[in-house]
């Protein structure tokens, strides 16, 4: 599977399969693979000059949930800031990737007690994907059920959602 790599251009693709070969380990549910396989993507795509670039963003997006999943919060909150910050120099906020990285988070903070600072992301991102893509998006609906969620669970407890 390991094999030599003759330009940064086959080293860039392969990083992305790498990154593609994760996420299938991400959906089985082995995230030890799926950490493996996002990581060795993100060491390739350093040393091709492509660590700020946006699929190196996806990447630690991806490995922010891998890492989300296994309770690993605080290495789960590092690579979605750096996704964060990677995103930001590339693509517009409106853009469904933020969305996609802001319920990563927003989960991530309901995960760890802060369900005020996740109501604020969920919000923020149903603004801007129904704005662009209207509510018939599968990123907004995803965002949109998030939020139900949360709502939901905050009134159970007292909580204001307003």
């Amino acid at each position: 599977m390991f094999r030599k790599i003759s330009s940064p251009i086959e080293g860039l693709r392969y990083a992305s399969l790498l990154n593609n070969i994760g996420t299938v380990y991400a959906s089985m549910r082995d995230y030890h693979k799926a950490t493996f396989y996002y990581q060795f993507s993100l060491q390739l795509k350093k040393k091709y000059h492509a660590a700020n670039k946006l699929d190196a963003g996806v990447t630690h997006n991806n490995l922010g949930t891998v890492y989300k999943m296994q309770k690993m919060h605080d290495k789960a909150q590092l690579n979605f800031q750096k996704a964060e910050m990677i995103f930001k120099q590339h693509i517009m906020q409106d853009h469904p990737f933020f969305a996609t990285l802001h319920n990563n988070l927003a989960t991530l903070y309901i995960a760890t007690g802060a369900p005020q600072k996740a109501r604020h992301l969920l919000q923020w991102s149903l603004s801007n994907i129904k704005k662009i893509y209207g509510t018939a998006h599968p990123v907004y609906q995803h965002v949109f059920a998030t939020l139900a969620t949360l709502n939901r669970q905050m009134a159970k407890v007292g909580m204001h959602t307003l």
